[in-house]
């Protein structure tokens, strides 16, 4: 199973793509909780804790690929609004943001998870 899974929401043969990478290091496993600090007047702080929230993920995926897989990344980014993303953490949609191909044949993506949709 790749590390990765890319898709659309509806079919489209071009649609899909998979990544082999490791996800720690891509920072995909991170976790970060949803907290807001704000200065009080006598020096110090108010923080209010909404807790964690799969929405304000975002996750910097960068992978070798082919031209090929590069073709269909610039695709999905140029077409969809929102894609189908599997991890083995679960299945997200998330709304692709930008696609950095200056390090070729090095890609950046750049994918804003929306939800969690299932285990």
């Amino acid at each position: 199973m790749p590390a990765l899974a890319i898709s659309t929401i509806t079919f489209d043969q071009r649609g899909c793509v998979e990544l082999d990478l490791n996800l720690a290091a891509e920072g995909i496993l991170d976790r970060g909780r949803r907290v807001i600090r704000t200065a009080t007047l006598d020096g110090g702080a108010v923080v209010e804790d909404q807790e964690f929230a799969h929405g304000d993920r975002t996750w910097l995926i960068k992978a070798k690929v082919g031209e090929s897989l590069a073709e269909n990344l610039r695709y999905l980014v140029q077409t969809y609004g929102e894609v189908r993303a599997v991890t083995k953490e679960g299945i997200f949609r998330a709304a692709p943001e930008a696609l950095d191909e200056r390090s070729a044949p090095f890609v950046t993506l750049r994918l804003l998870v929306k939800e969690k949709e299932s285990l």
